[in-house]
This record gives structure tokens, C-alpha cells and sequence, in this order.
């Protein structure tokens, strides 16, 4: 899987103090990247979320 991107920087969210929090947030937020990339959506979908491909 390649990713192109000029400037794009992705980062969980980082409200969290707690390490397992985090690394959670984080695995999700790959799980998530390789899901879309695998053209199977999005696990957790937001309102602006491009899903399904052309439903507009």
C-alpha cells in the first residue's frame, strides 16, 4: 500500500494521558487507513467521511 500525499500528517487524537489509550487510538487510526485504502470504508466513520465512493 502506498500512500502519496504533499503535506499530510495524521495523528489520533491526543487528549489522552494514558500510553494504552493512546496506542489504541493509534491502531485504530491504522486500522482505519488500511481499511479505506483497501476500499472497504472507513471502521468509524465520521459525518464528512467521502463513504460510500459516489454517493453524492
Amino acid at each position: 500500500m502506498t500512500v502519496h500525499a504533499k503535506a499530510e500528517i495524521l495523528l489520533p487524537h491526543v487528549g489522552s494521558a494514558a500510553h494504552h489509550i493512546r496506542r489504541a487510538v493509534g491502531n485504530l487510526l491504522v486500522d482505519n487507513l488500511v481499511s479505506w485504502f483497501e476500499a472497504r470504508g472507513p471502521l468509524t466513520p465520521v459525518a464528512e467521511t467521502p463513504w460510500p465512493p459516489n454517493a453524492a
